[in-house]
């Protein structure tokens, strides 16, 4: 990943409003998180924790995203 896409993910994630926003962040972070390899995602967790904690919304996005990533790294799928 680069610097760039992580951002533009980013800035993404934070203009989000409206009908089903919750599920369109919870889906950009899941495929940011998809994409991360080494150590990019406990950066990208810290980074993310900063922001989501400020807003509340760190039990609606971002838990649920990065379990879901979780299971997608490993080749499972997400039940419905």
């Amino acid at each position: 990943m680069t610097v760039q896409h992580v951002l533009k993910t980013l800035l993404t994630i934070a203009s989000t409003e409206g009908n089903k926003s919750v599920e369109r962040k919870k889906g950009l972070i899941n495929k940011l998180l998809v994409a991360s390899k080494g150590s990019e995602p406990k950066f990208l967790m810290r980074a993310l924790q900063g922001k989501s904690l400020r807003l509340g919304l760190q039990e609606k996005t971002v838990i649920p995203a990065l379990a879901h990533a979780f299971v997608l790294e490993r080749g499972g799928k997400i039940p419905s």
